[in-house]
């Protein structure tokens, strides 16, 4: 009775040891596999033989424990471990790392699935796809609005969503001349773009006029559009300075800053409103300067680059400079992360354990942020899995001498035995 379970618990001993072998060599295989997670083994005792029970203290004699024979030992649990691993930088836009918790959401042929890995990048289509060409989940924008209740597959349309901007505000400064006569006049351009991002010139006419206003000196201004546009609202206006040279705000019109509304009659806006802020202009002695400062607007340009914020939040760069919110990468999470079960390819699905997952945006509800033009290397530490290594080493070969020594002693005993 005392050598079979022996050799019993080397043997379970051995096994355990083997499967620990297999996770650590696993481990160590993946070092360097974006976004892994390495796994931990916890062992727990086998069955224990009974030999004798417990007996309790009596008046003549003290009591006594439960005499027990373990007989070996086996695996309790393969966990993975999904403390945060390090972050690096390389500069693809569409490389994406989480700083904190919480997983990538893709769409695979087998259905929803989940990974730390970012290497993404875009298909044929313009779709965010992970290297085996599973779809990134996210909220897609409509006209730079994110809808949150909607999640989809992420399209990122480079070189083909084009967007203009119509001008809204022109503003303008530098000097009229103190000394014009009254009737004397100039003219000042501006290029303003419509809706459909056509350049279209703005003309207007400032001229000297007998002032209303003592001691102040008035000027009357007119805007004219391409031919075949109309302009209304406040235009024609006039626009006051002070006897010290400054814009006289309560007395101009509009305060110095008119608003005029343009239908430039080819096809865009026709009630394209327009603030022409005449606040930078004064009237000195010296030349006519006055001239358009800047003006907002832009002619159509295309979707050439786009960047993710940590917020998650996909922004495209036009080549005219503008701007606009594409998406938005969605993260999930679960009550169990260890409860997901591996599917290969850096990826898990969920289980009854790990809970359902909780889908929201990143930096809320608990989830980490996302960290564009990086990725998340594997936290594998190879130094705690090379003494693991050797542990296990050492413990595998002191089982495998447990059974030679259980089976020599067996023989001696056959062998007495058999002298008998």
């Amino acid at each position: 009775m005392g050598l079979i379970p022996s050799l019993g618990s080397a043997i379970s001993g051995m096994d355990g040891f083997l499967e620990q072998l297999d996770v650590i060599g696993n481990n160590i295989a993946n070092s360097t596999t974006t976004g892994f997670k390495s796994s931990d083994v916890t062992f727990q005792n086998a069955i224990s033989q009974l030999i004798r029970g417990a007996t309790p203290p009596g008046t003549t004699a003290g009591g006594t424990n439960p005499l027990e024979l373990g007989l070996g030992t086996n695996i309790a649990a393969i966990t993975p471990n999904f403390t945060q691993g390090q972050l690096q930088n390389t500069g693809i836009p569409s490389d994406l790392a989480i700083n904190g918790s919480g997983l990538f959401i893709l769409q695979t042929p087998q259905g929803q699935q989940f990974t730390r890995a970012g290497n993404f990048s875009l298909d044929a289509n313009n779709n965010l796809v992970d290297p085996n060409g599973n779809f990134v989940q996210g909220f897609q924008a409509v006209n730079g609005v994110v809808n949150t209740n909607a999640l989809g597959n992420i399209n990122i349309p480079l070189g083909q969503l084009t967007l203009a901007e119509p001008t809204s505000l022109a503003t303008y400064g530098g000097n009229f001349n103190s000394a014009t006569p009254i009737g004397g006049s100039f003219n000042v351009t501006t290029t303003a773009y419509d809706s459909l991002g056509t350049p279209q010139t703005l003309t207007l006419t400032f001229t000297a006029i007998p002032t209303g206003f003592p001691g102040e000196n008035e000027w009357s201004y007119s805007v004219a559009g391409p031919a075949g546009s109309t302009i209304t609202g406040s235009t024609p206006g006039d626009i006051v300075f002070t006897n010290t040279g400054a814009l006289d705000t309560t007395n101009s019109t509009s305060g110095g800053k008119p608003v005029i509304t343009v239908n430039f009659h080819n096809g865009s806006n026709p009630a394209q409103n327009i603030t022409l802020n005449f606040s930078q202009f004064t009237q000195l002695d010296g030349q006519d300067t006055a001239a358009t400062v800047n003006q907002n607007g832009s002619a159509i340009g295309t979707l050439n680059n786009f960047s993710v914020g940590q917020n998650g939040i996909i922004t495209g760069s036009f080549t005219n400079g503008l701007t606009q919110v594409l998406g938005q990468v969605a993260l999930a999470n679960f009550s169990n992360p260890q409860g997901l079960q591996a599917q290969g390819n850096n990826t898990y699905t969920a289980t009854s354990n790990s809970g359902t997952p909780q889908i929201n945006a990143p930096d809320a509800g608990g989830l980490g942020s996302v960290i564009g033009g990086a990725l998340e290397n594997s936290n594998v530490d190879l130094t705690n899995e090379l003494t693991n290594l050797i542990t296990t080493q050492s413990a595998f070969e002191a089982s495998a001498r447990v059974i030679t020594t259980s089976q020599t002693v067996l023989g001696d005993v056959i062998q007495a035995m058999g002298g008998v």
